[in-house]
């Protein structure tokens, strides 16, 4: 799974997103969504933000919350460009389910 990830990260990076001056290169600054400090997706943001910084010209900030039921609406209004979450996430928010209804709608 982390190698699909990763690939995904890298298709969005190097494609682009539709977001204004995406496709003439890479912003300054992308903001990466995770879980909070000190959970496992947050300690893998920070790695996975740190070696994205360091091999692309552009700076990976990590913006932890409370998780996608958070930042999924965030990245409708550009606050946040992409982010990490787990299998059962990742299920809730592709059927709209509990609490994942708003975040996705």
């Amino acid at each position: 799974m982390t190698l699909f990830v990763l690939m995904g990260i890298m298709i969005f990076l190097l494609a682009g997103s539709g977001r204004e001056g995406m496709g003439q290169g890479l912003p300054k600054i992308l903001n990466l969504a995770t879980h909070p400090i000190g959970t496992l997706l947050n300690t893998f943001g920070t790695g996975l933000a740190t070696v994205l910084s360091k091999h692309l010209p552009t700076s990976v900030k990590v913006m932890p919350t409370t998780g996608p039921t958070e930042w999924l609406p965030m990245i409708i209004s550009g606050e946040v460009d992409f982010g990490i979450l787990n299998n059962w996430d990742a299920k809730n928010g592709r059927y709209g389910r509990e609490e994942y209804k708003l975040a996705t709608a």
